[in-house]
C-alpha cells in the first residue's frame, strides 16, 4: 500500500490575500492541495489532481495518536463519504475509496499501515515547511 502525494499546491490562498507563510491553520488544512494517488504497488487503485492532502495527513495524524486503532474514514468536502478508508480485516488492513469500491489495496500488518501513514504525514508536513508554512509542528500536523 502506499499513499503518494505531488507537489503542494494552494491556488485559493491568492484569492484571500494569504500566502503559505500568512495563511492560519484551518486555511493550509482545507487549501492545500495536491495530486493523491492510492496505489498496491505498481496498480493505481485511485487518484485525484487536488486533493485536500494536508487536511488528510492531519486526519491521519490524529488517527494514528488515538488509542487502539480502529477503522479509518476520510470524508472531507467530498460528496460521498470514505474518499479514503482503512479498514482492518481477518487478513490485515486494507486501504480504499468510495470512488473506486471494487478495489482495494492487498491486506498489510498493522505495522506496515502505521509506518506508510507516518511517512505520508511526514512528507506533506516537509512539504508544507518546505514552501514556507508556519504550524506549530508536533506529531503531526497541527
Amino acid at each position: 500500500m502506499y499513499l503518494h502525494c505531488g507537489r503542494l499546491t494552494a491556488p485559493d490562498l491568492a484569492r484571500r490575500g494569504l500566502t503559505f507563510a500568512t495563511a492560519p491553520v484551518e486555511v493550509l488544512l482545507t487549501d492545500v492541495e495536491a495530486r493523491f494517488a492510492l496505489a498496491d504497488g505498481e496498480r493505481v487503485l485511485w487518484e485525484e489532481a487536488a486533493f485536500p492532502v494536508a487536511e488528510l495527513a492531519d486526519a491521519l495524524a490524529s488517527w494514528l495518536a488515538g488509542p487502539e486503532p480502529a477503522a479509518f474514514r476520510f470524508d472531507s468536502c467530498f460528496d460521498r463519504p470514505g474518499a479514503l478508508g482503512l479498514t482492518p480485516t481477518a487478513a490485515g488492513w486494507q486501504a480504499h475509496s468510495c470512488y473506486a469500491p471494487e478495489l482495494r489495496t492487498a491486506p498489510v500488518s498493522w505495522a506496515a499501515l502505521a509506518a506508510e501513514a507516518h511517512r505520508f504525514v511526514g512528507a506533506v508536513r516537509d512539504g508544507l515547511a518546505t514552501v514556507g508554512a508556519h504550524l506549530p509542528v508536533a506529531e503531526g500536523l497541527r
